[in-house]
């Protein structure tokens, strides 16, 4: 009777299997005991105090967390929409606590209300701000490259201490989606889904077939996915041209729309399906019924289509792995010094940068295509985001720093590998000039706290004794040094 009862209470309230089997509602279960029938919520406004109540109490938790940090309070934030249509921003802070441990604690998602615009969501921003008192601690946001957030900061800077400009840093992954789009829809992919949106189906596959290669084959997996039977008809032809008994087949994967990673996905699939797919347009026919049937053959890829698909694939696939790595975590428990520190940002577009050389090398002296054209486009973005990093010494700064690679990096990629001996002169200016405002700020801290350690111990002075060697001003102002380079880490 009971589990029959689970069975129809995961059905009806839509529960995941995972949700069904999780140790917490186990826990919850095996530990309510005969009084859990007294503490279970009334309604869904229950549950909705409950959430908030709990808000509250941890709240402080929180508040004491980042009062306590050693190092600046670094921002990320970013908007999302929810399913019932409300957008709010979720706002995740980033620091060293008390312990010297790295914290990535999410403090704020208010609803926003109003247009999307950098100067609204910059009200929202600062009233979280304004709630943890971080006006004074503010270090460094990590966003993604949309104007907006340019706005947003610069709205910032009128109530804070903020450099925009020098603490702006940009989400790699995000860079690497606008590059790689570059690269497979040209140099205004915003106009080019400006026109997909609102098109009739017709429209949309003229506009996908002028894509070259990548335009067609997603026609091509679009109208095969369309229909359950045509489907079955490309698994037929993988049986038919299998030499043993099929175990399984594969389906074509169509891309979702403009998301470059899932154009690759569906280039690396089209290419192992590439003897079934050839078979499917020789036989294909339109149907005699339909006058309005799309005439498939115009999308038909011929060999320097499927030439251009597999150099596509062969370009992209680098990128998908970089983008891949590029989403962890560089401090999550167990997984310290992992990838997506700030360190790594230069170093990733540094291979970005020598990936297009090799493929621009490749095809200089090739006629006009989609794919020269491409590469053509995304070197023109991935250096506009190049010189944008020069505007936030942090980066090369990190890199500098790092115990492996230091000014050795610099010295191998930009000025000998990618011959940018510009780039390696400015680097050392930038890196030394970002370090003195450091070792001044520092100074300054040193000094200040010392000054309040001697008024302590003026005061008590006379209760431990002078002698004490805790407190020789020696001893004192070592202390403060230490910690200061704590409260400095980044």
């Amino acid at each position: 009777m009971w589990k029959a009862q689970f069975v129809d209470w995961i059905i009806l309230e839509d529960v995941t299997l995972r949700q069904a089997s999780s140790k917490r509602l186990q826990w919850l279960i095996l530990n309510g005991g005969e009084l859990a029938s007294q503490l279970l919520p009334e309604s869904h406004a229950s549950v909705s105090r409950w959430i908030h109540d709990a808000f509250q109490r941890r709240w402080k938790i929180i508040f004491d967390l980042i009062k306590n940090a050693k190092s600046s309070v670094h921002l990320s934030f970013d908007l999302w929409t929810a399913s019932n249509g409300f957008n709010y921003v979720g706002i995740v802070s980033h620091f060293v606590d008390g312990k010297g441990l790295k914290r990535d604690v999410l403090i704020g998602l208010p609803r926003v209300i109003g247009p999307h615009s950098g100067e609204n969501i910059a009200t929202y921003i600062k009233k979280v701000i304004d709630c943890y008192e971080l006006g004074s601690k503010l270090g460094y946001f990590v966003l993604d490259n949309a104007s907006t957030n340019d706005t947003c900061l610069e709205a910032l800077a009128l109530w804070f201490p903020i450099d925009v400009s020098k603490r702006r840093l940009r989400c790699i992954g995000h860079i690497i989606n606008l590059v790689v789009r570059a690269v497979i829809f040209g140099e205004n992919v915003s106009k080019f889904e400006d026109e997909l949106r609102g098109a009739s189906d017709e429209t949309c596959f003229e506009i996908w077939a002028r894509k070259g290669a990548i335009g067609k084959l997603h026609n091509l997996a679009t109208y095969i996915r369309r229909s359950d039977q045509r489907r079955q008809v490309l698994r037929d032809l993988q049986d038919e041209l299998a030499s043993d008994d099929v175990i399984f087949t594969i389906d074509l994967v169509v891309d979702g729309k403009t998301r470059w990673n899932s154009v690759y996905l569906m280039a690396k699939r089209a290419l192992e399906l590439r003897d079934a797919l050839e078979l499917y347009q020789i036989r294909w026919q339109k149907p005699r019924n339909d006058p309005r049937h799309r005439d498939l053959t115009k999308d038909f890829l011929d060999a320097e289509g499927w030439a251009e698909l597999q150099r596509f694939r062969d370009f992209l696939e680098p990128f998908y792995i970089l983008t891949k790595t590029m989403e962890g975590n560089a401090n999550r428990d167990g997984k310290e010094g992992g990838h997506g520190a700030v360190w790594e940002t230069l170093k990733t577009m540094d291979y970005m940068f020598i990936a297009f050389n090799n493929a621009a090398a490749s095809c200089r002296d090739e006629p006009e295509s989609h794919f020269k054209r491409g590469i053509e486009c995304g070197w023109v973005k991935l250096e506009e985001y190049y010189k944008l990093t020069d505007m936030t010494p942090v980066y090369r700064a990190a890199l500098a720093l790092h115990p492996t690679y230091g000014y050795d990096y610099f010295e191998e990629h930009w000025n000998g590998t990618m011959r940018k001996p510009s780039w390696f002169k400015g680097m050392k200016t930038v890196v030394s000039s970002l370090y003195d405002e450091y070792r001044r700020q520092a100074e300054v801290e040193a000094q200040a706290q010392a000054g309040l350690a001697r008024d302590e111990d003026s005061e008590d002075g006379h209760e431990k004794g002078l002698k004490s060697p805790a407190n020789s001003p020696l001893f004192r102002r070592g202390n403060s040094i230490q910690k200061t380079t704590i409260v400095l880490t980044l």
